[in-house]
């Protein structure tokens, strides 16, 4: 007889390789080893990485929620591409959101959390130097992502984390095109300065030039990152 705890152990362990394999595909998503349209299958992610089947199915499943991957219309599971009206659509919601979320952080953020994003931006800038964008572009997430949730509002950080997510194949790619994360840094730097003077005229606008100077770049790029004028 299996006894509780062994059967504990048994959904921990398998919650574990389930995340394993959720870290080991979205890594290979960012950074482009699987590309846009190429097949992915349970089969070969099972044999590469000598896992169940079962774990990969649930791992491909968090990827398609998370809206990186897409299940297409004969079933095949593949990278979800984008088109650049999407993008602008998502930086319009995110514009409205986040203007939204600054105001409210300027009533909400601690000290604590300012202290956290000043750590960020200093870790940010040791990223540029070492041109390690792949750290920038997790310190900019978690950048964001204290702002979401010093708002007080548990839907903010849920909505935007799910349209940033959208986007984190093309955000990942952003921060390695040329001078492209020495004006993020500074525009993330205008945002946290304005959240310590708690000037809301001021935060809301270094919110929308960091949205419309990423919107420009994805624009003047769209080759690089592979964003379709039209998604198929």
């Amino acid at each position: 007889m299996v006894s509780n705890s062994d059967h504990q152990k048994n959904e921990n362990k398998n919650e574990d390789i389930t995340e394993f394999i959720t870290s080991n595909l979205k890594w290979k998503v960012l950074n482009g080893q699987y590309s846009i349209g190429e097949r992915i299958t349970e089969q070969s992610i099972a044999e590469e990485l000598n896992v169940s089947r079962n774990s990969v199915r649930m791992a491909i499943m968090k990827l398609i929620n998370e809206g990186l991957l897409i299940k297409g219309p004969t079933g095949a599971v593949m990278v979800r591409d984008i088109s650049i009206k999407e993008a602008n659509e998502i930086i319009d919601m995110r514009r409205v959101l986040e203007t939204y979320a600054v105001n409210q952080a300027i009533d909400h953020i601690t000290s604590t959390q300012l202290s956290s994003l000043e750590s960020i931006l200093i870790s940010m800038e040791g990223a540029i130097k070492n041109r390690d964008f792949e750290l920038y572009s997790t310190l900019n997430t978690r950048f964001h992502n204290i702002i979401y949730n010093s708002t007080g509002n548990d839907m903010v950080p849920n909505i935007l984390i799910d349209l940033k997510t959208k986007m984190l194949r093309y955000q990942f790619k952003v921060s390695f095109i040329p001078g492209r994360a020495e004006q993020s840094y500074a525009e993330h730097a205008d945002i946290y300065r304005a959240l310590v003077k708690k000037d809301r005229k001021l935060a809301e606008q270094a919110v929308i030039n960091h949205l419309e100077s990423l919107r420009n770049c994805i624009s003047r790029n769209k080759e690089i990152l592979e964003i379709k004028e039209v998604r198929k």
